[in-house]
């Protein structure tokens, strides 16, 4: 199960889309029996990551992921859960929303990143 980390909605629309959850069903549609399923997004009072600590990076997404319940909850307890995401530059939004997915017992294997800064 690939899991695309969350964005801010209004910055997907500025880049034609989520470039993440785009990737994952590319890789998907190579491999049978992988599935996307996009969870989370930022709420759009989250500030830009750019400038922030990584301390401050792990707040602001911890005070701003939303959840699709539904959608988490067809998580939970099936096969491996892989989350994506494009950037890396401190490992803070993915560790934030590993420990998010967590809490909602869902256990992330390992965590995918196509860049890191």
């Amino acid at each position: 199960m690939l899991v695309p980390a969350p964005t801010r909605r209004s910055a997907a629309r500025k880049r034609d889309g989520d470039i993440v959850a785009r990737f994952c069903h590319v890789a998907a549609a190579l491999y049978p029996g992988v599935e996307v399923h996009p969870v989370a997004w930022l709420s759009e009072t989250s500030v830009d990551s750019v400038g922030l600590n990584r301390h401050q990076r792990r707040e602001n997404v911890a005070s701003s992921i939303l959840f699709d319940s539904a959608a988490v909850g067809r998580l939970r307890g099936v096969g491996e859960v892989v989350i994506v995401d494009d950037v890396c530059t401190t490992g803070a939004t993915t560790a934030q929303f590993a420990l998010a997915l967590a809490a909602r017992g869902v256990r992330p294997r390992l965590t995918l990143v196509l860049a890191g800064a």
